[in-house]
């Protein structure tokens, strides 16, 4: 099994089978958000981009409210998680081992900026998602992520902000992009990260 798919699911386990992606993700921090959002959503039979790989995971809430479970997690009549029956009904220790790992820090106070440069608004779409007690909701993209394998820069020229549905379109690469499209650019996105995209992007429509 791929250690980034291994990595995922002792995170669920360790968060009792179920979590928010924000709860995954910190788990994770070797990975960038999309790569594992991407992984989950891989290895999932809810997915419409389920392209048959082993079924692991489950959206709780349906796909788009960013909730997922272990598939074939069970917590026990005490609420103790167990992986699975053998496991319930074994008295043998779970075995446990120390890992260590970097973890990417994000520098989420640029991000919060250029959300409230550009009036929280999405790049390419333009729509702006209103909350309760006056706020907004808006996402902040690494055009080349910033985990592995790409290790991308922490960057204003390199962060799109966009909405959710915009969002997986620019992680998937399911669409092209340009400096053109690109509305109220004013952290001045850089062409070369623009580039990357759509090299990825032509890569993915002629894999």
């Amino acid at each position: 099994m791929r250690q980034v798919i291994q990595d995922i699911i002792d995170a669920l386990k360790a968060l009792n089978g179920i979590a928010p992606l924000h709860e995954i993700y910190n788990r994770c921090p070797q990975y960038s958000d999309s790569y594992i959002r991407n992984q989950i959503q891989s290895h999932s039979s809810d997915s419409k981009t389920y392209p048959k790989f082993e079924d692991l995971f489950f959206s709780v809430d349906g796909i788009g409210n960013g909730i997922w479970g272990l598939r074939n997690f069970i917590l026990d009549d005490k609420g103790n998680s167990v992986n699975d029956f053998q496991e319930r009904q074994s008295a043998e220790p779970v075995e446990r081992k120390l890992t260590t790992y970097n973890r990417i820090l994000r520098n989420t106070v640029l991000a919060n900026e250029i959300k409230k440069l550009i009036d929280y608004r999405c790049q390419l779409c333009d729509i702006k998602i209103n909350l309760p007690d006056n706020q907004f909701y808006i996402e902040a993209h690494h055009i080349k992520p910033l985990g592995y394998p790409f290790n991308g820069p922490d960057v204003q020229e390199n962060i799109l902000i966009v909405c959710p549905n915009c969002h997986i379109k620019c992680d998937y690469k399911l669409i092209e992009l340009s400096l053109d499209q690109i509305k109220n650019n004013l952290q001045k996105i850089s062409i070369k990260y623009i580039d990357f995209h759509n090299t990825e992007y032509k890569i993915k429509i002629q894999s």
